[in-house]
C-alpha cells in the first residue's frame, strides 16, 4: 500500500468532528471551582458561558491536533521514498516503526495538545519524521527527549541556537586558548537584548554553554566571563532533529 494512503485516511479521520470526543469534560468540576474562586460572592454562572469556554478549550486541542497530523503528513509526502526504502531494507527499522513509533506518535499529539504556538507543533513534526528516518540508530528516548525540549522553543530560539553553533564552527579552527573572543550571537531580526535573553533559556535547557564554561569543563583554562556560547552536543542533536533545513 502507497505511503500516502494512509496518512490522507488519517487526515480524513482527524477531521471528523463526530469522532471527536473531547478530553475536557474531565476538567469540568475543577474549571468551575477555579472560576468560582475569581468571582464575587453570589455570583451566577450561566451554562452556556461555561460550555463554550470548554469547548474553546476542547476546540484548541483538537485544532492542534489537526496542525501536527497536517505537518507531519507534509514531512511524509516528502520524505516518502527514503522511508519506503529504510522498511523495505532493515529489519530493524521496521521493528522500531512497530514497536516504538506508536509511543512516539501519542507522546506527540498528548505534547501537541498543550501547545499555543504552532511553530512548536511544526517541531514536533519535524522530530517524528527524523525519528521515523534514524529509526534504532537514535532511538526512542532520545526522540522523545528533543520533543519535550520542542515545546519550549520558539521560531527565535531556533534561529539564535542555529546562530551559537554556526558562530561556533567558524571559530573551531582557532586555539583553544581564543574561545573567549566568540561573542553573543548577532541573530537578524532578533533585537540584542532578547538575543541574550534567550541565550540564557538555550543554557537553562542544556543546549549552550558559555565559552568559558566550556573551557573549564575541557580544562582548557578560566577565561573572562561576558563572552560568547558554543553549543552543546544536545543543541546541536536538537537542530539535526527538527530538519535543520534551512542551513546553506
Amino acid at each position: 500500500m502507497a505511503i500516502d494512503d494512509p496518512i490522507s485516511a488519517i487526515q480524513s479521520l482527524n477531521a471528523s468532528d463526530e469522532r471527536q470526543h473531547s478530553p475536557m469534560l474531565r476538567m469540568a468540576p475543577q474549571f468551575l471551582e477555579i472560576v468560582k474562586l475569581f468571582s464575587p460572592p453570589g455570583a451566577e454562572f450561566p451554562i452556556g458561558a461555561i460550555k463554550a469556554a470548554l469547548d474553546w478549550l476542547s476546540r484548541h486541542e483538537e485544532e492542534n491536533r489537526r496542525a501536527l497530523v497536517d505537518a507531519i503528513a507534509e514531512e511524509v509526502k516528502r520524505h516518502g521514498d527514503e522511508l519506503r526504502r529504510l522498511l523495505a531494507t532493515s529489519e530493524e527499522h521496521r521493528r522500531f516503526m512497530a514497536e516504538e513509533m506508536p509511543g512516539l506518535v501519542l507522546d506527540a499529539l498528548r505534547r501537541a495538545e498543550q501547545i499555543r504556538a504552532k511553530d512548536r507543533i511544526r517541531h514536533l513534526g519535524r522530530i517524528l519524521l527524523h525519528a521515523a528516518k534514524c529509526g534504532p540508530h537514535d532511538g526512542a528516548d532520545r526522540a522523545e527527549e528533543m520533543m519535550r525540549i520542542a515545546i519550549e522553543m520558539t521560531d527565535d530560539d531556533v534561529l539564535v541556537l542555529k546562530q551559537v553553533r554556526d558562530d561556533f564552527e567558524r571559530y573551531l579552527h582557532l586555539p583553544a586558548d581564543a574561545l573567549h573572543t566568540l561573542i553573543v550571537p548577532d541573530v537578524q531580526g532578533v533585537q540584542p537584548e532578547s538575543v541574550l535573553g534567550i541565550c540564557g533559556k538555550l543554557q537553562s535547557l542544556g543546549l549552550i554553554a558559555t565559552a568559558q564554561q566550556h573551557a573549564v569543563a575541557l580544562r582548557q583554562g578560566s577565561y573572562p566571563s561576558g563572552g560568547g556560547f558554543v553549543p552543546l552536543d544536545r543543541g546541536r542533536s536538537f537542530l539535526e532533529f527538527i530538519a535543520d533545513v534551512d542551513r546553506p
